[in-house]
Formats: structure tokens, sequence, C-alpha cells
């Protein structure tokens, strides 16, 4: 389901075909960083 679903990778090119797909996208560049752009969806890791 799009309206629920998250998309993550290391690479924004496939970060950006998701969004505009109408997904969510995080581009995964250090743990630390991921984890905080899934914390501002409210995803705990």
């Amino acid at each position: 389901d799009v309206e629920t679903s998250l998309y993550i990778d290391d690479r924004m090119l496939f970060v950006q075909v998701a969004e505009g797909l109408g997904l969510k996208g995080i581009y995964h560049t250090t743990y630390e960083d991921s984890k905080a752009q899934l914390a501002a969806y409210g995803l705990e890791v």
C-alpha cells in the first residue's frame, strides 16, 4: 500500500523513482541519519 509503505535505499535515483510512484522515501547514508529519518515517520530503531 503506497500510503503505508516506506522505501529505503542507498541510491538516490531509486529513492526518487519510488517517490515519483507515490511512496515515501529515505535516502540511506549513515545509520544515525537513517535512524533520525525513520523517527520523523514515528518509527523507532
